[in-house]
């Protein structure tokens, strides 16, 4: 992300980042896995207002694919549970 020509410096990008960060951090089912209540929810949501025209039912996904690619990661933190922010010091101009 920092390396192909951003429009922002890197102190800002990774700014943006540990701020993105909390929204995925932690992640109880791990990182990709969708919780199926939520994912009603959102469904729900989304039909209520006109998004979709009909309300999905739970076969629109599936966590068979992020499941395996998590049950192939070994002593990785896929929950994010050890997590913090970093400590991000902006430079000026956008740098």
């Amino acid at each position: 992300m920092l390396n192909n020509a951003p429009t922002l410096g890197k102190s800002h990008q990774t700014w943006q980042s540990n701020e993105i960060n909390p929204l995925i951090w932690p992640s109880p089912q791990s990182i990709g896995v969708m919780n199926a209540q939520r994912w009603l929810e959102t469904a729900k949501i989304s039909h209520r207002y006109g998004v979709t025209k009909s309300l999905a039912d739970s076969s629109a996904y599936t966590n068979e694919f992020v499941q395996k690619a998590l049950d192939s990661l070994k002593n990785i933190d896929t929950k994010g549970l050890g997590w913090k922010p970093k400590v991000v010091s902006l430079v000026g101009r956008g740098q």
